[in-house]
């Protein structure tokens, strides 16, 4: 997320970082029951996210996703060397182990939430 801020402009990272908004499952679990669902319950999924490389994993955030919209502004050329400079930071920034055989891996965790509608 450094290397976007770096390369796009301070907060650029604010979409990426809102997905990793909740600390502990406990304050979604709250937050739906907050919301008015009943029998919420959290679970905690670990999973491996792997890409062939550090600028396929960047190329898939910034035109796949709602990142877009960081690059909507800038023609083709521009897009491309954001997301290889990008690529290049986010690889200095990684452990040896996310990199390992030229790829780029890491362990992802997220909450899924079930809940009832009351009413």
């Amino acid at each position: 997320m450094l290397a976007l801020d770096r390369v796009l402009g301070l907060n650029a990272s604010k979409v990426k970082r809102g997905e990793h908004s909740f600390n502990a499952p406990d304050e979604l679990r709250e937050l739906l029951i907050e919301a008015g669902f009943a029998k919420v319950e959290v679970q905690t999924v670990v999973q491996l996210i792997a890409f062939p490389s550090v600028l396929g994993y960047v190329s898939f955030q910034l035109l796949a996703t709602p990142m877009a919209a960081l690059l909507s502004n800038r023609d083709e050329a521009d897009r491309q060397a954001a997301i290889k400079t990008i690529a290049l930071q986010t690889a200095s920034f990684s452990d040896r182990a996310m990199l390992e055989g030229g790829g780029f891996s890491f362990r992802q965790e997220a909450y899924v939430a079930t809940g009832h509608a009351t009413g």
